[in-house]
């Protein structure tokens, strides 16, 4: 992190301290500027899914944080030669070819242009990032909500709503705030802002939030009578689209209410309560009187060590505890990791003997550059545990874990290749051929990659090898990337080995706002197999037909084709060509089509070769799929609320409908196209689910259904029921629609047990490495409240897993 609390620039570009400001020469600018490398994990692990992608606010290696004070001044950020604006609480992604790149932050314009000092640095692969539960993640479709959605959550108070997205792999950011203790006022001091630099905010005097702007939505925020009101506006329909309100009942800034959500859908109602004189947080999830509301308590004290410890009670409707945790922190700098995590099975009082815990381990020392406040250790309930070292750039060297059921190593073992019945990856970042590999390209992907089994004697065994190596080269007159994979063939081959397994992955680089960053070009596997794609930018019609190369480039096309290193283009009437048409914003699929190769023209002529199948699909003004047109005339249709799937139709013309409870959560699943069945009167099955406010299936039911809703006579409902027998969920007996009973169990051992309902059979497997074995029961029913100690074994069946002297798992 890096800060100066007071830099006072004057127009005549003179850099002057609080100490020796002038009389005269003004006006002047007193900016507090401070870059902080961040990755969204741990305690901010809350915003990971608003913030996702490898083009996101949270890029590959996590982002740079802009504060800037007053907030509402705006300074430039450069970044490997990329320039950004930025005001307070912008998000600058970065990627792994800034690795060791500088950063600096510039005030003021022409004349006056120069770089603040006391912000620049160099970006490193580690940050702020925390091992344990890093979020920096590759996009996904379910990573970041529509605009003016908005979650709440207990143990530290916080808020999140989504600010939509820029395009498929850029949220256009998010309005949040996070409190570890009250009170909560429910005015605009009270939010905080996550947003890109292409984001624009507005802020009153005072440095508070007055509205975002981004390309399709408008936010403002409201002082009303009754708190602070967010709206959010699309503006290119100029419509209202969602709602949320901030309270404090009876103006109680201990308590804060949180109501709303996106008007033509599923409205959310959240309540934080802070109690000051024990310290405790209550989150309520769901109205008062909805019967599937969850009441968590969250209590956070400092023990004897220091360290902080926060635990968690989650109540039901009728104030049943469901699940009570413990777990403790320590502080390293200003990042709290946790320690301990106790999952209990049963109250407070209670008998404890099968509760779960799970404990970590830090590097400490902050002179271990790579390795500070980085994990070290993790020992699971279930008895399996990691072991990791890391080089001075934070890159992971070494992971060891378990191999079959072995027991982990002694806290003060410092060589894992002593740690018997373990298994070792080691990585090196070290090239093999400076010649051939670029170490600034992808710099962390391991260079080599070796994975060994330790046997139970102590003996390493090495089981495979593998080298990656990156250049440059020129692809039809364009720099690309070049990776060379190579898998070593015996345990003594060396790189290079003609025997060994080669893989040549040719990419385009990656580049912020390229559509075609890191997309693959060509793939010649070891086998001599070919697969080559073609991308091209261009226009088509909404429906992605016509697709013609140039222009406004609204659409993109890929078109890929698998031959050989000999005959690359394929073979006629044998090779296929797949083509695909995307929307160039949402990266949504919109046409594909299959040619066989039916002349010796280039696969991109498709025109000349035999199109044998194709498929079409629509979407709605939210990105979700309408239909799917099949070359064969069969069409598949979805059919959507505001937030939910509630129907299909399928090729078939199989009719689906689907309902939904108030968390959002599938209890109906019903079949509505076949016929009715004898004597129901059209009525047809449909299953609905039956849930606990902590999201576990507690009932499935199949029944008949009339058209009103009801239970149609003359047909038994088939219920399957499941019980959670105590809060760590380790004794789950499952009934299913014949009576027969499913029972399992887990303890603070690690050891599992299992059983079925007839014949009365139950298998165990220990965390110790003992051998497993199967045990049968002349019991009648072993789903009691001492499942395991009924009846008499019959019989004794034990097995072992070893490792052969050759390495082989036998």
């Amino acid at each position: 992190m890096f800060r100066r609390h007071n830099c006072i620039i004057s127009q005549i570009n003179t850099v002057l301290t609080p100490n020796n400001l002038p009389v005269t020469n003004f006006p002047i600018a007193v900016v507090d500027v401070a870059v902080k490398q961040v990755c969204f994990s741990g305690e901010d692990g809350y915003l990971a899914s608003w913030l996702c992608g490898t083009e996101n606010l949270s890029g590959k290696l996590g982002s740079l944080h802009v504060s800037v004070t007053p907030a509402w001044r705006s300074v430039t950020v450069v970044v490997n030669g990329r320039e950004y604006e930025a005001t307070d609480d912008t998000l600058i992604p970065l990627l792994e070819a800034d690795v060791g790149a500088s950063f600096a932050v510039i005030l003021g314009s022409g004349s006056n242009r120069h770089i603040y000092n006391e912000a620049t640095g160099n970006v490193g692969l580690y940050g702020h990032c925390s091992s344990h539960n890093t979020y920096c993640c590759s996009w996904c479709d379910g990573c970041g909500l529509d605009a003016g959605d908005f979650d709440s959550g207990g143990g530290s108070a916080w808020f999140a709503m989504g600010l939509g997205r820029s395009n498929p792999k850029t949220a256009a950011g998010v309005i949040h705030f996070r409190r570890d203790a009250g009170p909560l006022t429910a005015n605009s001091s009270l939010l905080r802002t996550l947003v890109p630099s292409t984001t624009a905010v507005e802020r009153d005097a005072g440095g508070d939030l007055r509205s975002i702007r981004t390309a399709s939505h408008l936010f403002a925020i409201h002082s009303v009578a009754e708190g602070l009101l967010i709206t959010t506006t699309n503006l290119s329909e100029r419509r209202l689209e969602a709602r949320c309100l901030l309270t404090n009942p009876d103006g109680d800034t201990n308590r804060l209410e949180i109501s709303g959500g996106r008007l033509d859908g599923q409205q959310h109602t959240f309540a934080f309560a802070w109690n000051p004189d024990n310290t405790t947080w209550t989150f309520q999830n769901g109205a008062s009187d909805d019967p599937n509301r969850a009441v968590e308590s969250i209590r956070t004290v400092t023990n004897s060590t220091g360290n902080i410890v926060e635990e968690r009670r989650i109540f039901d409707a009728n104030n049943t505890l469901l699940r009570r945790t413990t777990t403790e922190y320590q502080l390293y700098d200003d990042t709290r990791l946790p320690l301990r995590q106790t999952t209990h099975a049963a109250a407070e009082g209670d008998d404890v003997w099968s509760d779960i815990t799970e404990s970590m381990e830090y590097y400490d020392d902050p002179d271990e550059a790579g390795s500070y406040r980085r994990l070290a250790r993790r020992q699971h309930s279930d008895g399996s545990w990691e072991w990791l070292a890391y080089d001075p750039l934070g890159r992971t060297a070494l992971h060891a874990s378990p191999w079959l059921d072995g027991a982990a190593p002694p806290s003060y073992a410092s060589d894992p290749f002593s740690f018997p019945s373990a298994r070792v990856i080691t990585n090196s970042y070290i090239s093999l051929d400076p010649t051939l590999d670029d170490l600034t390209i992808r710099p962390t992907t391991p260079r080599t990659t070796a994975e060994y089994i330790i046997t139970a004697n102590g003996t390493p065994r090495l089981m495979s090898r593998q080298w990656h190596l990156f250049t440059t080269t020129n692809w039809y007159g364009e720099i690309v990337i070049s990776e060379i994979s190579e898998r070593a063939a015996t345990a003594t081959a060396l790189f290079g080995d003609p025997n060994n397994q080669r893989t040549v992955t040719i990419s385009y680089p990656e580049a912020v706002g390229d559509w075609r960053s890191g997309r693959t070009l060509s793939i010649l596997r070891p086998d001599g197999t070919l697969t080559t794609t073609w991308h091209e930018a261009g226009e088509a019609e909404a429906d992605g037909i016509d697709f013609e190369p140039g222009g406004t480039a609204s659409h993109r096309r890929a078109i890929t084709v698998s031959g050989t290193a000999h005959h690359p283009y394929g073979l006629p009437q044998r090779t296929l060509i797949h083509t695909e048409v995307s929307d160039m914003r949402w990266d949504r699929l919109l046409l594909s089509e299959t040619h066989v190769v039916a002349s010796p023209a280039h696969p991109t002529a498709t025109d000349e070769h035999a199109l044998i199948d194709w498929t079409l699909h629509t979407y709605d003004n939210n990105g979700r799929r309408l239909t799917s047109h099949y070359a064969d005339g069969t069409v598949e249709s979805n059919l959507w609320d505001c937030c939910h799937l509630t129907a299909t139709i399928g090729r078939d013309g199989t009719e689906r409908r689907f309902g939904y409870d108030s968390m959002g959560r599938r209890f109906r699943d019903e079949e509505s196209s076949i016929a009715s069945l004898p004597g129901s009167n059209g009525h047809r099955p449909a299953s609905d689910t039956a849930y606990d406010p902590l999201g576990r299936v507690t009932k499935t039911t199949l029944r008949v259904r009339r058209p009103d809703g009801t239970a149609a006579p003359g047909y038994t409902p088939l219920v399957t029921r499941t019980i959670y027998q105590n809060l760590t969920e380790g004794d789950i007996v499952t009934i299913d629609e014949k009576g027969r009973e499913t029972v399992s169990s887990s303890d603070s051992w690690g050891d599992s047990r299992w059983g079925d309902g007839i014949p009365y059979s139950l298998s165990r497997s220990y965390a110790d490495g003992s051998p497993a074995h199967e045990e049968s029961f002349w019991s009648s029913n072993i789903a009691t409240d001492t499942p395991w100690d009924q009846g008499e074994i019959s019989h004794w069946q034990s097995w072992d897993e070893s490792v052969s002297a050759d390495g082989v798992l036998v």
